[in-house]
């Protein structure tokens, strides 16, 4: 049963979609999954430090602080399984069940 669809990406009853083949060997086997408005963000761990470092460069102190923790806080790491499915985690699901738009 397919629940939603997503920038190109089918969603099955469990939370989970496929990665092909080409994508599996990019990403090996985890990736990092980030809800962004109306998309999912699939980074390799080398992209995520590029991300990290490019938004947190020049801060200082506490706004430091809070912009690497809001930055972790949507972001997780999920492993892809041999199948290349990969599991949508819990607070990224309740983001796209209340996109009515999917």
């Amino acid at each position: 049963m397919i629940i939603k669809r997503l920038d190109g990406l089918t969603i099955d009853e469990n939370w989970r979609f496929c990665l092909s083949k080409e994508e599996r060997a990019k990403f090996g086997n985890s990736l990092i999954i980030m809800g962004s408005k109306d998309k999912l963000l699939l980074l390799t761990e080398q992209e995520w430090q590029e991300l990290e470092n490019k938004t947190l460069l020049g801060l200082k102190g506490q706004e430091f602080r809070k912009s690497k923790r809001a930055l972790g806080n949507s972001a997780f790491v999920q492993p892809i399984d041999k199948k290349g499915r990969l599991l949508i985690p819990e607070k990224l699901r309740s983001k796209i069940k209340q996109k009515s738009s999917f």
